[in-house]
């Protein structure tokens, strides 16, 4: 990530990052400081571990892990259509999504959440403003992890968005880009 920051000629970023992405976020705000303006962890655990089967399922067979994570990472209400998504497409969205990926993608990126060993209690360190959005009906991050987390930053707030699940951003996009306009909006540092 920081590599990426200095391809861009970027020398400080608030950094958003979405499930696996909030384990990079944390740990470029723990190397890195100075480069952070502000993190946004969406959907976010520590420990985040993977469930065997779906381990076993992204090694072996791509379409039958694509196919547990999109019924685990949406809310119910996802497959009812009842939220402001796009019903039923969402999940299907997800598994195209997933789909494409080259094989072996999907699995490395499960076991490398799984085996990620930092202690909820490093996080103290952290200095940036951060924000954590969790979502209500979350079966892969549970809410109650993520709060976790965001208890161990100092300073942080939380946004928990009712009836979204792991994948906030295809059920609840407008909720999501609400939650981190409030924040950024509010840091005079970083643009929007």
């Amino acid at each position: 990530t920081i590599q990426v920051l200095d391809a861009c000629n970027v020398a400080r970023a608030a950094v958003v990052g979405p499930s696996m992405g909030t384990l990079i976020a944390l740990e470029l705000g723990l190397r890195a400081p100075g480069r952070v303006l502000a993190l946004a962890l969406l959907a976010t655990a520590l420990p985040m571990r993977v469930a065997p089967k779906l381990l076993a399922a992204a090694k072996s067979d791509c379409a039958e892990a694509a196919a547990m994570i999109a019924h685990w990472g949406h809310a119910r209400a996802a497959w009812l259509g009842a939220h402001e998504g796009l019903g039923l497409a969402v999940a299907g969205l997800t598994l195209a999504m997933l789909e494409r990926a080259p094989r072996g993608t999907l699995h490395r990126d499960l076991l490398a959440c799984d085996r990620y060993a930092r202690d909820v209690t490093t996080l103290a360190a952290i200095t940036a403003p951060t924000l954590v959005v969790l979502g209500g009906q979350d079966r892969m991050t549970p809410p109650r992890k993520g709060r976790a987390v965001a208890d161990a930053i100092p300073g942080s707030c939380v946004v928990t968005l009712p009836g979204a699940g792991h994948m906030m951003m295809a059920e609840r996009p407008m909720a999501v880009r609400e939650a981190l306009w409030d924040f950024l909006a509010r840091r005079p540092s970083v643009r929007v």
